[in-house]
């Protein structure tokens, strides 16, 4: 019998299927934690312009923005 040394084409498709799902499945993981870090930054954002915001209305001096009727 003759003795082969190295693989056949069978495994080297079949290495190459896993290494390919395993690459996707990274890649599709990294994409949602991107999404996930610019919603995050979004998110931040909008609290610091709402806090400015209303750092600024205390400033100036408007301590009760609500309307009572009352003047």
């Amino acid at each position: 019998m003759n003795k082969q040394s190295g693989m056949t084409l069978l495994e080297v498709l079949l290495a190459m299927s896993i290494f390919t799902a395993v690459a996707l499945t990274l890649m599709s993981s990294m994409q949602g934690q991107r999404n996930a870090i610019e919603r995050m930054r979004n998110e931040t954002l909008a609290l610091w312009i709402a806090d400015n915001q209303l750092q600024s209305q205390d400033s100036f001096g408007e301590e009760n923005t609500s309307s009572s009727g009352k003047d």
